[in-house]
Formats: C-alpha cells, structure tokens, sequence
C-alpha cells in the first residue's frame, strides 16, 4: 500500500495537468550572454526555446528565439512571472502574447486548449498508427530492401478531416 498511494497521487497530480491551460512553449530566463548573442537591449523576459507542434502559441506565430515580454498585458520577466500569468487563464481564453524579434515587437493571440485536447489531437493519443505497406520494391534506387531492413524511416503526413 505505501508504494500504491504515491502512485495514485501522482496520477491525480498529472490528471489534474492535462485540464490546465497550454500554451505549449519551452522557455529559459534571458540571461546577460543570451541577450547578447539575440543582439537584444532587454533584461529580463523569457527566450523561447521551442514551440511545440500544433500548439497554441505555434499556431498564433510564435517562434523559437522570440522574447516573451507579456502576457494579457501582464510582464512576464521570469519563471514564475510566467506561472502567475498563466495561473488566471483558462481553457478556451484568448492570451495576447507580447514578443519580440529581431527588436520588433508584436502582440501575437493564441487560444488556449488543455494539454489533453493538444495531446489528443497532435500526438495522436488513443489513436492508432496507420501501417505502411510497400506493395513493390523498386531495386533502382541507391539502396537495395535488403540494405534497408532493420533501418528506421520516419514519415510526416497531414490527415485532413
């Protein structure tokens, strides 16, 4: 029983996650070095790192490398300057995203889902794969099927619904 309840905590604390407002960014604190490396004149704010695929703030324009200044007009000038801006937001709101690029500063909207919904949709979550079927080998290419098997390809694709 011991090893049983935190594992039951635990997966109340993540299901209580997936219900909060994502945005969908990796961000870091803007330090001095990387201020200077962005040929940027601000302090303090947040870099971001990366945007996750199909996120809101991907969707609403925000790219890596852009610095977070606010959010609905709240400053967002650290870790959890962030959270606190984050923390009155729900699913489904609009935030206004204040960024900056290259010296330019834009307000960027981005509506809101739960990471659920995200993970549901974009990672395919309780959905299966489809199988890919190679019907015919074409041996004129660089590589043979044998050279191939064990290898790992990767393929992209859109489903339009």
């Amino acid at each position: 029983m011991r090893i049983l309840l935190p594992l039951l905590l635990a997966g109340a604390v993540l299901a209580q996650d997936a219900d909060k407002p994502f945005l969908g960014l990796s961000l870091r604190e803007l330090t001095p070095e990387k201020a200077k490396e962005l040929g940027v004149e601000a302090t303090e704010g947040l870099v971001v790192i990366s945007t996750a695929m199909g996120s809101p703030a991907r969707l609403a324009g925000v790219m890596p490398l852009d610095l977070l200044l606010a959010i609905n007009g709240q400053e967002v000038k650290d870790k959890a300057s962030y959270l606190a801006a984050m923390e009155s937001l729900k699913t489904g709101d609009k935030a206004v995203l204040k960024v900056s690029r290259k010296g330019e500063v834009a307000d960027l909207t981005a509506t809101l889902v739960s990471k659920k919904t995200w993970e549901e949709e974009w990672l395919l979550v309780n959905h299966p794969m489809p199988e890919f079927v190679v019907d015919e080998w074409i041996g004129a290419g660089p590589a043979s099927e044998k050279d191939l098997r064990g290898s790992v390809v990767v393929l992209d694709f859109w489903t339009m619904t």
